[in-house]
């Protein structure tokens, strides 16, 4: 059987059909950090030659929030036998998995795009997000949440999707519900800082997506925004409320509270007139230097 799987080179993509099973794998030009020839230097710095995506273990630099309260990895990773992209969650201590608060995103394949087929965190838990096509004692229905399929260009995309989540990977959910994911590409000046000091901001092409949990922006209550900026994966992600339908409205400290985490970027405006950013991150204060990223046991 063969799947397919998106490559984005340049602000391009293109379908590459990789055959299943052992050497199965997914494009990570958009998902995953890269390192580059040298392993000290940034993607985004000038001297980065042959950038290669990072893979799980020990990596020559780490990405944190803006207050290192959260430390943040997109790397390769391998279930299965299938190669994948982690999008991890590390809170201090750093390096070491704390099953209680640790987590991320796990990402593959969804049909001719790519989508979360798991999430974990200390409110949630571990859900993995089931498609219509899902069938009990089997995975073959991960991938229900989409971030983006096609070609991502300056103008809006969207798809509406069906999907549920569950709490394991090969169990089905009685009902699914619909879902609007829309994408667009655009470039992004990020502020970062070292250390303690700010440095200039660098720019990069980002896939910018969003997913309400309704059909519509109009009937949707909630929202999740990412950036996924090229040669970096996710670099900051925005949870919007509607307080039209909404029952978890931020209040007041929770607003500036979010605010103070994510300086404002290309990209981060309300949905429609009304919408309230609820919590943010942003994972670009870089640290350099040998450093650890925990294992994952719930995404092996």
């Amino acid at each position: 059987m063969w799947f397919w799987a998106p490559r984005l080179v340049r602000g391009r993509l293109l379908l590459l059909a990789l055959l299943a099973g052992p050497a199965a794998a997914l494009e990570p030009e958009f998902l995953v950090q890269h390192v580059c020839a040298d392993a000290a230097r940034l993607p985004f710095e000038a001297g980065c030659v042959a950038p290669r995506p990072a893979e799980a273990g020990v990596l020559p630099w780490r990405r944190f929030d803006r207050f290192r309260e959260q430390a943040s990895d997109s790397v390769l990773w391998r279930r299965r036998g299938v190669v994948l992209v982690a999008q991890t969650f590390d809170f201090a201590p750093f390096g070491e998995r704390n099953l209680v608060h640790d987590g991320g995103d796990l990402i593959g394949p969804r049909g001719d795009g790519v989508g979360v087929w798991m999430t974990q965190d200390g409110g949630s838990g571990v859900l993995w997000f089931q498609a219509p096509e899902c069938a009990d004692g089997r995975e073959a229905g991960l991938g229900g949440w989409l971030l983006w399929a096609g070609v991502p260009g300056v103008a809006w995309q969207e798809r509406v999707v069906f999907l549920q989540a569950t709490r394991a990977a090969d169990r089905c959910p009685f009902r699914h519900v619909p879902s609007l994911t829309r994408w667009r590409m655009m470039g992004v000046e990020y502020p970062w800082w070292e250390g303690e000091a700010e440095r200039p901001a660098f720019r990069a092409e980002t896939v910018v997506s969003e997913h309400f949990d309704g059909r519509d922006v109009a009937r949707a209550r909630h929202m999740e925004r990412f950036w996924f900026a090229r040669h970096l994966g996710k670099l900051r992600w925005e949870n919007w409320e509607n307080p039209a339908l909404s029952r978890r409205v931020p209040d007041a400290t929770q607003v500036a509270r979010a605010a103070a985490r994510c300086p404002d970027v290309a990209g981060s405006v309300p949905p429609a007139p009304g919408w309230v950013m609820a919590d943010c991150r942003m994972w670009t204060r870089f640290e350099r230097g040998p450093q650890t990223m925990p294992g994952w046991p719930a995404a092996e």
